[in-house]
């Protein structure tokens, strides 16, 4: 009687696909939960950089009209303007 060799063959191969897809899975979860948390100190740091831009911008108004506290305020709003970007450059080709 001939065995036949392409049962067991196959059974190793399911666990072998159910081990994995069990490994992919719980990698997934963790770096579901992870994103969700990221997520939620991005969302923290948004809120903290909205308050700041609008306190400066109250205090550049406020440099508007008592001129007196423009050199403390100096600092501030050179920093709160952010940079101009510089453009990239320019390469010339070779001959």
């Amino acid at each position: 009687m001939k065995t036949s060799h392409t049962i067991p063959v196959l059974m190793v191969l399911l666990i072998a696909s159910l081990v994995i897809n069990a490994g992919l899975s719980y990698q997934y979860l963790r770096s579901m939960r992870k994103l969700q948390e990221m997520q939620s100190v991005r969302i923290q740091i948004t809120r903290v950089l909205t308050v700041f831009q609008a306190m400066v911008g109250d205090a550049a108004e406020y440099g508007k009209r008592n001129p007196a506290i423009l050199p403390i305020l100096q600092p501030i709003l050179s920093q709160a303007t952010p940079p101009k970007p510089t453009p990239p450059p320019t390469v010339k080709p070779a001959k």
